[in-house]
């Protein structure tokens, strides 16, 4: 790679760095920081110096099914792809290095350059976070980095092999893999009849594993997880990191070789990258390339909240590969936990989805869109409608509550005969929808009072870390308050219905509506005190 290149990247660390310290000048950023600070430090000397707690079952299950899980990962992440991947490029880049006197090799080695260096941080983050579960933090860090490297180079492989042989080849190709997918799936499961929809999912995975085929599939991901679960630095963690890194290197020769018509196709991605970028800058919630059009019916008027509601949903249902992407949020977890404790404790499998359910929720809340946060490029144009500030938010609010709680539903439809009887699910089903309202209601609060376009950069700072750390406090403590009271009710209610379980039921959803439905008249008077000429994001 040329010396100039590497330049860049060193000029560009330096000015992050700059930004980072102008930033941490300011009050808000100083006090961001601040908490950050005291959120990393802990979780660095957690993971240095804390005793492990993982046992020795849990590294099995790793190796056992951890090369099959990034092999279903890298599967998923081709099939629900758009197949727009080629490498993208700032606008600066585009009008300065396209241009220059570099080939096309260097300007992606470079781009690698930059994947790498990045990675090395997230892997840093994330071993911090997952070194208690693992082995060693040595053993954590190299094995996290190299996955990590291996889906970077992976998704560009994919990327300079759709610049070469065009995105209708690419079509193929996915349904082609498809194909092959479900042929696999049907040699595995296949030979058993009947006895198949009688096994539990974990002796299915098992009889899956032992297969050739599939051992064959997963056999070039298997050093990665070995190198996560390796308990010796010598010869585990050197051998298996070694045969790991042969095959980053091997995904590093094929998007180096596949490298024809790389300018064009990466010139074309970034502009289309940074149109959307720039229309939707913020947590915008459902943006790229329309793939269908499906009109939903005119919802009614309801006081201004049906129109709004059906905005939010209409643009939703435009984009189903990222409602399913919400869905797999939940499916992916619940399925692993069910394959992990087995479905012979029902009672134990479900009260661990629950705490899944919720650390789900707390995530994709954050993520789903459909609301203020989606439409703060618009809020000159919200606060003009003919509609009263609490219709308003309620047509704002309802849109992601009904997103999320239909994907929570999916999933518990498919784990309804392992896990639970009716009434449990039924009762989780209802649930679901005023927790989701109160952890939706909490984001847009916290926005309101402190927006912020946060864009995806790929690098982290105390601050970032900070402003996560205290919106996740806050939707915490709305849970904790909403659950507290709930149950303080059911209790008087169990009690006096003589254990009647619909009528506390009816009695706990009540108390955690009420809760969600406190938070409107907050996120009415923010809105309504929102400057959208005095209030600018960061």
């Amino acid at each position: 790679m040329d010396a100039s290149l590497w330049l860049l990247i060193g000029l560009r660390a330096r000015a992050w760095i700059r930004a980072w310290e102008k930033n941490l000048k300011t009050l808000k950023g100083g006090l961001l920081a601040l908490v950050g600070v005291f959120v990393f430090v802990p979780l660095l000397a957690s993971a240095l110096l804390a005793p492990r707690v993982q046992t020795e079952a849990q590294l099995d299950a790793v190796r056992h099914y951890g090369a099959l899980g990034l092999l279903i990962y890298c599967v998923l992440n081709v099939l629900f792809s758009s197949g727009d991947r080629a490498v993208s490029f700032s606008p600066a880049e585009v009008n300065f290095l396209l241009c220059g006197p570099y080939r096309p090799r260097q300007l992606l080695l470079y781009k690698l350059a930059m994947g790498t260096g990045l990675g090395a941080v997230t892997a840093f983050f994330l071993t911090c976070v997952l070194t208690p579960h693992s082995a060693r933090f040595l053993s954590s860090y190299i094995g996290l980095f190299l996955t990590i490297q291996l889906i970077y180079l992976f998704s560009m492989t994919i990327g300079s092999a759709v610049s070469t042989f065009g995105a209708r080849a690419y079509s193929r190709g996915q349904k082609g893999l498809l194909a092959v997918v479900v042929l696999l799936i049907v040699a595995v499961v296949g030979p058993l009849g009947r006895k198949a929809s009688a096994l539990p999912i974990s002796d299915l995975i098992d009889r899956a594993l032992r297969s050739p085929t599939v051992s064959a599939a997963t056999l070039p991901f298997r050093p990665f997880v070995m190198a996560y679960a390796s308990e010796k630095f010598w010869p585990d963690l050197v051998g298996w990191s070694a045969l790991a890194l042969v095959v980053d290197l091997t995904l590093l020769g094929l998007v180096v070789a596949l490298n024809a018509r790389f300018i064009a196709a990466s010139a074309s991605a970034s502009v289309r990258n940074y149109d959307t970028l720039r229309r939707t800058r913020g947590k915008a919630g459902w943006t790229g390339d329309l793939k269908w059009r499906l009109s939903l019916p005119m919802m009614p008027w309801w006081e201004g909240v049906g129109p709004n509601l059906w905005r939010h949903l209409t643009s939703a249902s435009r984009f189903p590969i990222k409602l399913g992407g919400i869905a797999l949020n939940f499916m992916v977890p619940s399925v692993v936990l069910v394959v992990v404790l087995g479905a012979g404790t029902p009672s134990l499998t479900f009260g661990s989805l629950l705490l899944v359910y919720a650390t789900m929720t707390l995530i994709s809340s954050a993520t789903v869109g459909g609301d203020f946060r989606a439409d703060f490029a618009r809020m000159e144009e919200l606060k003009t409608l003919p509609i009263a500030p609490t219709q308003l938010v309620l047509g704002q609010l309802i849109a992601p509550v009904l997103i999320l709680s239909g994907a929570q539903w999916l999933t518990l439809i498919a784990l309804a005969f392992l896990v639970a009887g009716p009434f449990t699910l039924a009762a989780a089903a209802l649930l679901a929808v005023p927790i989701n309202f109160i952890f939706i209601a909490v984001e847009n609060l916290s926005f309101l009072w402190y927006p912020s376009r946060t864009v995806a950069t790929n690098s982290f700072d105390f601050q970032t870390l900070g402003r996560q750390y205290l919106l996740i406090l806050g939707k915490l403590a709305a849970f904790v308050v909403a659950v507290g009271l709930a149950a303080s009710v059911a209790y008087v209610v169990n009690w006096v219905s003589g254990g009647n379980r619909p009528v506390v039921l009816i009695a706990v959803g009540t108390v955690l509506v009420a809760v969600g439905l406190g938070f409107v008249p907050l996120i009415a008077l923010a809105f309504d005190r929102f400057d959208v000429a005095a209030d600018r994001t960061e």
